[in-house]
């Protein structure tokens, strides 16, 4: 997978159009360090492509909410616990909600 910094890209274009083509996929970097992913795709797959990475971003935020449950205690809660938080915050919009006159 080849690395290119960020001002090869606006530089020459062409080439790293190149290297996509060639290996499929480049790291884009600025200041050494990786900021994007190019990803090689054509017309026929390009709709595939963008489900398959939401697919990668929904599984990433999910494992990122697990790991915050955990360090925060709440994946310890009981279902009495969590049908209690529920009710407390359908309780509280429903009083926001009256207040604003949108019951």
């Amino acid at each position: 997978m080849e690395f290119v910094p960020i001002r090869d890209l606006c530089a020459s274009p062409k080439k790293v159009t190149l290297h996509l083509k060639r290996d499929g996929r480049v790291v884009i970097t600025n200041n050494g360090r990786p900021a994007a992913i190019m990803i090689d795709v054509d017309s026929s797959s390009f709709e595939e492509t963008l489900t398959d990475l939401k697919r990668i971003q929904a599984k990433r935020a999910l494992k990122e909410l697990q790991i915050a449950a955990v360090k925060n205690g709440v994946s310890k809660m009981t279902m009495a616990e969590i049908d209690a938080e529920i009710a407390d915050t359908r309780s509280e919009r429903k009083n926001r909600d009256a207040l604003r006159g949108e019951a």
